[in-house]
């Protein structure tokens, strides 16, 4: 029954979209629509799973979200060539879905270990990928991480939050 929910209110918001676009009220792309419709369905999802304790929906649900989080870049951004984030794209959102799993159920340190190898496997691939050089990488991480450790932080205080809300 509240698959049925999901479905038509992911239709409905599709469709929405879809005639604003038509009618040129709104302006976007196709990945960026694909993006939309995968960031909804995949929140649904993870939420759902999360409060019926399906672990495999945790997951699911997280790539779908990160997945769609890809598609609202390519979208949005001007990627030289895409090709070449789709296998660190891979990697890393299977590294943070496996992390959600970690994040439901801290007692379970593997799931932080395999999320934490698959991550830093992710990141050595776009470092040493990358057509800026390795060191370039590393400077325009820091910057990032400076400018966004705030939002990481908060997230992961949500995180826990959330988690021990949920099972008492």
């Amino acid at each position: 029954m509240q698959r049925r929910f999901i479905y038509f209110y992911l239709l409905l918001f599709l469709l929405i979209l879809t005639v604003l676009r038509m009618y040129e009220i709104i302006t976007f792309n196709n990945n960026e629509l694909i993006g939309y419709a995968l960031i909804i369905y995949g929140l649904s999802v993870y939420y759902s799973s999360y409060i019926k304790t399906k672990k495999v929906g945790l997951v699911l649900g997280s790539a779908i979200f990160l997945t769609g989080v890809v598609f609202f870049i390519l979208g949005n951004f001007e990627i030289a060539n895409a090709t070449q984030i789709i296998i660190p794209s891979v990697i890393l959102i299977t590294s943070l879905s496996i992390f959600m799993l970690y994040v439901y159920d801290v007692t379970k340190k593997i799931s932080l270990y395999i999320a934490l190898i698959l991550f830093s496997a992710g990141v050595a691939y776009i470092g040493f990928g990358s057509v800026h050089g390795y060191r370039n990488f590393i400077f325009y991480i820091s910057e990032i991480s400076v400018r966004y450790w705030p939002v990481l932080v908060i997230l992961v205080i949500i995180s826990i939050l959330t988690n021990k809300g949920l099972k008492k």
